[in-house]
């Protein structure tokens, strides 16, 4: 279940952000955190989440694959939202 406070942007001066997600990181979960990333004026960003990666990769591959790829990928998701350029 994914719980947030209904003020989407913070202020200037509030530049951190923690999220504590307790399923999978995909579908609407992941369209909250962008919502409220890109409304935000975050530099640092962290998720915890309770699934770990080979589970992920369980739910959106069908492989149970320990490799770094699928949080990798979140994390240059999570820079991008915060506008920052990733390199490809």
């Amino acid at each position: 279940m994914f719980h947030y406070i209904n003020q989407q942007t913070g202020n200037e001066s509030e530049t951190k952000a923690v999220f504590v997600v307790s399923t999978l990181l995909q579908g609407k979960v992941l369209g909250h955190i962008s919502g409220i990333v890109q409304a935000s004026d975050f530099q640092h960003c962290t998720i915890l989440c309770t699934v770990t990666e080979p589970l992920h990769s369980f739910a959106t591959q069908g492989t149970l694959s320990s490799d770094d790829a699928i949080f990798g990928e979140l994390s240059n998701k999570l820079r991008e939202w915060m506008g920052n350029m990733v390199s490809k």
